[in-house]
């Protein structure tokens, strides 16, 4: 039940971001921000995402899934890089995103939302691994508590061989599927 609850709070953060008018810069189009996967990730990786309390360490949930990434693919998800702030490092044998965002929730309260995600991953050969955490901050009169998590990512290439001809989705929505993190995506 809290972690729909959480799930709602962070929809509602990133839906209203659209309607009070954080925008994409004058002169630059959604698209122009927009980082995709280089052709060196192509293949079927298997990937294990490890959740943790950032407070306590505690292990809050493991995920582990086996997908395809495709060269070009966004990383983070089209529609997200409208409502907030990313900051993407993307090589051949890197990947990296940092994302912000303030959202004011209840303007007759003054409760003021905050969501951030970070990762920062590498590639050696058919191996990646990586570390990130993502959090949520309420300021002002709220009524919910901060949530943080830090996470860690390993994966294994098991194929070079991609079909890529499915529905096009980010790297981050495929791989990263938490479900206090997906309303973020």
């Amino acid at each position: 039940m809290k972690r729909r609850i959480y799930l709602s709070i962070l929809i509602s953060a990133i839906a209203g971001l659209a309607v009070f008018g954080v925008g994409v810069p004058k002169g630059h189009t959604v698209q122009d921000r927009m980082r995709t996967v280089p052709e060196a990730w192509r293949g079927i990786w298997e990937v294990t995402v490890a959740y943790r309390d950032h407070e306590t360490g505690a292990l809050v949930t493991t995920d582990v899934i086996t997908a395809e990434i495709c060269p070009g693919e966004p990383i983070i998800p089209s529609q997200l890089n409208a409502f907030v702030r990313c900051l993407d490092e993307v090589a051949d044998n890197e990947i990296g995103t940092s994302c912000r965002n303030r959202q004011r929730m209840i303007r007759d309260r003054g409760c003021d939302v905050f969501g951030a995600a970070e990762l920062t991953s590498q590639r050696d050969g058919d191996s990646w691994s990586g570390t990130g955490s993502w959090s949520v901050s309420f300021v002002g009169q709220c009524n919910r508590s901060n949530l943080a998590e830090d996470l860690v990512v390993t994966g294994t290439r098991i194929s070079t061989a991609a079909a890529c001809d499915g529905e096009s989705s980010s790297l981050v929505q495929r791989f990263f599927a938490h479900s206090r993190l997906v309303p973020m995506l």
